[in-house]
Protein backbone atom coordinates (compact mmCIF):
# COMPACT_ATOMS: atom_id res chain seq x y z
CA UNK A 1 0.00 0.00 0.00
CA UNK A 2 1.05 3.51 -0.95
CA UNK A 3 1.85 5.98 1.60
CA UNK A 4 -0.31 9.33 1.69
CA UNK A 5 2.32 11.66 3.28
CA UNK A 6 3.57 12.75 -0.19
CA UNK A 7 0.12 13.97 -1.28
CA UNK A 8 0.31 16.32 1.89
CA UNK A 9 4.13 17.63 2.07
CA UNK A 10 6.07 19.42 -0.31
CA UNK A 11 5.39 21.58 -3.37
CA UNK A 12 1.74 20.72 -4.13
CA UNK A 13 0.80 19.59 -0.25
CA UNK A 14 -0.53 21.77 2.30
CA UNK A 15 2.42 24.22 2.76
CA UNK A 16 3.19 24.19 -1.09
CA UNK A 17 1.96 26.32 -3.59
CA UNK A 18 -1.43 24.48 -4.83
CA UNK A 19 -1.89 23.66 -0.58
CA UNK A 20 -3.75 25.77 2.43
CA UNK A 21 -1.16 28.68 2.25
CA UNK A 22 -0.61 28.75 -1.62
CA UNK A 23 -1.63 30.88 -4.08
CA UNK A 24 -5.48 29.14 -4.57
CA UNK A 25 -5.74 28.06 -1.05
CA UNK A 26 -6.98 31.55 0.00
CA UNK A 27 -9.71 30.97 -2.78
CA UNK A 28 -10.59 27.62 -1.65
CA UNK A 29 -10.53 28.65 1.30
CA UNK A 30 -13.56 31.27 1.07
CA UNK A 31 -15.53 29.15 -1.32
CA UNK A 32 -19.08 28.79 -0.20
CA UNK A 33 -21.32 25.82 -1.63
CA UNK A 34 -25.19 26.85 -2.41
CA UNK A 35 -27.99 25.41 -2.97
CA UNK A 36 -28.82 25.34 -6.80
CA UNK A 37 -31.09 23.11 -9.58
CA UNK A 38 -29.58 22.70 -12.85
CA UNK A 39 -31.08 21.50 -15.99
CA UNK A 40 -28.43 20.30 -18.68
CA UNK A 41 -28.65 20.16 -22.28
CA UNK A 42 -26.05 19.03 -25.07
CA UNK A 43 -24.63 21.65 -26.99
CA UNK A 44 -22.54 20.13 -29.90
CA UNK A 45 -19.81 18.23 -28.12
CA UNK A 46 -20.46 20.04 -24.94
CA UNK A 47 -23.22 21.14 -22.55
CA UNK A 48 -25.20 24.62 -21.66
CA UNK A 49 -26.36 24.41 -17.68
CA UNK A 50 -29.20 26.29 -16.93
CA UNK A 51 -28.63 27.06 -13.11
CA UNK A 52 -31.29 28.78 -10.46
CA UNK A 53 -29.98 29.44 -7.39
CA UNK A 54 -31.56 29.81 -4.18
CA UNK A 55 -30.17 33.55 -3.67
CA UNK A 56 -28.78 35.84 -6.04
CA UNK A 57 -25.22 35.91 -6.87
CA UNK A 58 -22.77 39.02 -6.43
CA UNK A 59 -21.03 40.64 -9.41
CA UNK A 60 -17.59 40.74 -7.82
CA UNK A 61 -17.56 36.95 -7.00
CA UNK A 62 -17.01 33.68 -9.26
CA UNK A 63 -19.84 30.91 -9.19
CA UNK A 64 -17.72 27.60 -10.41
CA UNK A 65 -20.10 24.03 -11.03
CA UNK A 66 -18.39 20.99 -10.11
CA UNK A 67 -19.68 17.46 -10.65
CA UNK A 68 -17.68 14.14 -9.31
CA UNK A 69 -15.38 13.92 -11.98
CA UNK A 70 -14.29 17.46 -11.29
CA UNK A 71 -14.91 21.51 -12.21
CA UNK A 72 -17.12 21.75 -15.19
CA UNK A 73 -17.64 25.31 -15.71
CA UNK A 74 -17.13 29.27 -14.06
CA UNK A 75 -18.96 32.26 -14.69
CA UNK A 76 -18.62 35.25 -12.71
CA UNK A 77 -21.99 36.30 -11.03
CA UNK A 78 -24.46 38.32 -12.18
CA UNK A 79 -26.72 39.95 -9.96
CA UNK A 80 -29.53 37.20 -10.62
CA UNK A 81 -30.70 34.11 -9.49
CA UNK A 82 -30.62 32.26 -12.42
CA UNK A 83 -27.54 31.43 -14.62
CA UNK A 84 -26.41 29.90 -17.57
CA UNK A 85 -22.85 27.86 -17.97
CA UNK A 86 -21.24 26.56 -21.15
CA UNK A 87 -19.15 23.40 -20.99
CA UNK A 88 -16.71 20.99 -22.75
CA UNK A 89 -18.20 18.07 -21.06
CA UNK A 90 -21.79 16.85 -20.34
CA UNK A 91 -21.97 16.78 -15.98
CA UNK A 92 -22.13 13.14 -14.30
CA UNK A 93 -24.03 12.41 -11.18
CA UNK A 94 -24.82 15.68 -9.06
CA UNK A 95 -23.84 19.18 -9.74
CA UNK A 96 -22.41 21.41 -6.88
CA UNK A 97 -22.04 24.96 -7.09
CA UNK A 98 -19.32 27.33 -5.28
CA UNK A 99 -19.74 30.64 -4.87
CA UNK A 100 -15.55 31.91 -4.73
CA UNK A 101 -15.68 35.25 -2.45
CA UNK A 102 -13.00 37.64 -2.53
CA UNK A 103 -12.28 38.07 -6.06
CA UNK A 104 -11.93 41.62 -7.51
CA UNK A 105 -13.03 41.74 -11.32
CA UNK A 106 -9.17 41.73 -12.30
CA UNK A 107 -8.49 39.30 -10.70
CA UNK A 108 -11.38 37.09 -11.96
CA UNK A 109 -10.94 37.57 -15.66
Amino acid sequence: MRSRSSATDGADGTEGADGVKGETGDRARGATRIRVRCHTKARGSGARTVCRFDRRSRRSTLVQLRDRRGPLSTARGNGKRTMVFLSRRMPRGTVYAFVIKGLTGREAG
